[in-house]
């Protein structure tokens, strides 16, 4: 049944229809004029709209066939915005067809005296949404580039600015040859080459959450932050001798930038933030840039520690 539907609605405009009845057309419907070649099912993939609805909402029956001129009413759609020229199409039947005027459809599409137009031309059609040209989106494409440009550049000067501006930061002498450890625990990895072509470029160490943190030595805090990805709350500390200390995976950062501490004083405690599955601090000794073993440069662990 449903087969024999589709292929008489496909069928196209041969015999005369039923007449529409007043009384099937919706509120919301726009008019249709039936041209050459038409047919319900054409007419349901042109507009989008369901078969049954152009069906039920024209009063058709079967066979469902249309004759060139019929007007139907397409439900709930609004006017397509173009049409693609068809063997036979005049400006005046296109007009027609979309219940539109001759001038107002030649004047959108810049068609002059004759008014010629040629099979496969896309016209489009009064009152429909206009589509922004290709040059008008690489037009605004490059506005925005330039916005995006000019917002970066602004971005980078305030940076230098602000680094221009940032005093150098001074560390306070050692008191001490050798460094403190920063936390009570367990060593889980060491410095140096790992499995899988890893290398640890410090210790990390096992401590409960919370715990202290402590500075490894008299210095000033470089930073105290969380831009570096996988270090969580990260605390580096500049040390007199050309030395820096980093402190990762903290739970609370108690120092700032620019402040001076002293050998032992509490700077955060100990979390899991950035890329670790277990409370822990991952504790980092470098010499200018270079990072160098801890264990060679801490104090001696006792049995307390």
């Amino acid at each position: 049944m449903l087969i024999g539907l589709v292929l008489l609605v496909a069928a196209g405009c041969r015999s005369t229809p039923d007449r529409v009845g007043p009384s099937a057309i919706s509120s919301d419907a726009q008019s249709y004029t039936v041209s050459r070649g038409d047919s319900v099912y054409a007419i349901s993939k042109k507009f989008g709209v369901r078969i049954r609805d152009i069906i039920e909402t024209n009063g058709l029956r079967p066979p469902y066939r249309l004759q060139i001129g019929d007007r139907l009413e397409i439900p709930g759609r609004t006017r397509p915005a173009s049409h693609i020229v068809r063997k036979g199409d005049t400006l005046y039947s296109i007009s027609r067809q979309y219940n539109v005027s001759v001038s107002s459809l030649a004047r959108t599409n810049r068609i002059r005296a004759p008014y010629r137009i040629a099979v496969g031309q896309k016209l489009r059609l009064p009152g429909a949404p206009q589509l922004a040209s290709k040059a008008s989106k690489k037009k605004r494409k490059k506005k925005q580039a330039k916005k995006r440009s000019k917002r970066s550049s602004k971005k980078k000067s305030k940076r230098k600015k602000r680094v221009a501006k940032a005093p150098e930061l001074k560390a306070p002498p050692r008191t001490s040859s050798r460094f403190l450890w920063p936390v009570r625990g367990k060593v889980i990895s060491k410095f140096g080459k790992k499995k899988g072509g890893l290398y640890n470029d410090g210790l990390n160490i096992a401590a409960a959450a919370g715990a202290p943190v402590r500075a490894a030595g008299t210095g000033v805090v470089a930073y105290g932050g969380n831009e570096l990805a996988g270090f969580g709350n990260l605390i580096l500390i500049k040390h007199s001798g050309n030395f820096v200390t980093a402190y990762a995976h903290n739970s609370v950062v108690l120092v700032k930038r620019g402040q001076k501490v002293r050998r032992g004083q509490i700077i955060a405690k100990v979390g899991k933030t950035g890329a670790v599955a277990r409370p822990q601090l991952h504790f980092e000794i470098r010499k200018g840039r270079r990072p160098v073993n801890p264990l060679r440069h801490l104090v001696r662990r006792t049995a307390s520690r």
